[in-house]
């Protein structure tokens, strides 16, 4: 029996190794077969592999611009499925610290580890994740790469991953808010993400600005600004990626609000809310304050594609960068059908139609059926009659 399995023997609870991507991941059995992952004896969510799949990727077109190995950290690691993979897939990575509280996931990250035969990139430890951040401060000790992938809200270690990450590295943050960052309980957003949430079509797409505000308003505390390279969504999840800029400056026209009117499609996206859609008369409701600046670098993404990544996410990263430059906020063709009694339209016709007409369009990756445009609600609205006529 090798080393590895002499490990796993001593586990008191069923432990499996689980693929993802090109890694082995050693795991509690039961995180496998339950409905909702279990926080122990140690946590791993496999729905969570492709936001993993995605930081590999993430991570490697960050890394390719430098000489040396970059030095990321995973500071709520579970049983280190995203720093593993991170360490053993990402191209050009130095070092890799892996931290959680819980005893069970450092124990079943240094099995895997081991595993891969990538146990020279590791330092794991166990300690309360702001403390983590708190002891990386200086600037020695700063990370290029910081990973945020908690149960519920990011917001609470913004903070401290600002004083532990260089200028110019990159924050990623998850948030399983959904129902808060989607507008069911806009007080509590308020509170947690400094910004009122909404109910809308494109509510995930608020979800993310709210996020990235979140770190914007942490940033300009710290003297720091933001410049957002990445986000998507899942059912489960809300990502962003975002790269710490030296200068608070870099902020200023990125933050406001996004006023929705109540009764038509228009909706405004501006330093102030908008009480009275200008289009139809009737009330409005607002987001924010929030980021109403670009989510996506046109820079980055074309790096992300340029390393040819499975074809899934080659997909996401190219259709994305014909999202730069567009208008916060998209369509979603069946909820304008609905609103105006027309039966369903082809995405690609509304999208092809409205570049026949003159005007900037494209799909975007945060809906199947959602499309952006500069066009003016009137000519969406007809786009979407001459397909019936």
């Amino acid at each position: 029996m090798n080393s590895t399995a002499d490990e796993a023997s001593e586990f008191e609870f069923p432990i499996i190794m689980h693929r993802e991507g090109k890694s082995g991941i050693f795991v509690p059995k039961i995180s496998l077969t339950s409905t909702a992952p279990p926080m122990n004896p140690a946590f791993y969510n496999p729905l969570g592999e492709y936001k993993r799949d995605v930081l590999v990727h993430v991570v490697s077109s960050y890394a390719a611009s430098f000489t040396k190995g970059v030095r990321f950290a995973d500071i709520l690691a579970g049983v280190g499925a995203g720093g593993i993979r991170v360490g053993n897939e990402s191209r050009n990575v130095g070092c890799v610290f892996l931290n959680d509280l819980n005893r069970n996931a450092m124990q079943l990250a240094s099995l895997s580890i081991n595993q891969n035969g990538i146990g020279e990139k590791f330092i794991r430890s166990g300690e309360e994740a702001n403390f983590f951040l708190s002891n990386h401060s200086s600037m020695e000790e700063r990370f290029d790469i910081i990973d945020i992938d908690p149960f519920g809200s990011p917001a609470p270690y913004l903070d401290s991953a600002l004083r532990a990450i260089k200028i110019g590295g990159i924050l990623g943050a998850t948030s399983t808010d959904g129902q808060i960052l989607c507008g069911l309980y806009p007080n509590v957003s308020l509170r947690k993400y400094g910004g009122y949430s909404l109910n809308t079509d494109y509510c995930q797409e608020i979800a993310i600005r709210l996020m990235l505000g979140s770190l914007a308003f942490a940033a300009s505390r710290h003297s720091l600004g933001i410049s957002p390279t990445f986000a998507h969504t899942e059912k489960h999840y809300t990502r962003i990626y975002a790269m710490v800029t030296g200068n608070s400056a870099d902020l200023e026209g990125k933050l406001g609000f996004i006023s929705q009117c109540n009764a038509c499609p228009s909706r405004s996206v501006g330093p102030v809310m908008i009480g009275v859609c200008p289009d139809c008369g009737s009330n409005c409701k607002a987001a924010g304050p929030l980021w109403i600046g670009e989510l996506f670098d046109l820079q980055f993404l074309t790096k992300a594609a340029e390393l040819r990544p499975e074809r899934k996410l080659e997909q996401m990263f190219v259709s994305a960068k014909d999202e730069v430059g567009l208008p916060a906020t998209f369509y979603v063709t069946d909820s304008i059908s609905s609103r105006i009694g027309c039966s369903s339209v082809p995405i690609l016709y509304v999208v092809d139609s409205l570049k026949g007409l003159g005007y900037k369009s494209s799909r975007t990756i945060l809906d199947r059926k959602g499309f952006r445009t500069d066009a003016c609600t009137d000519d969406i609205i007809a786009v979407f009659r001459s397909y019936t006529d």
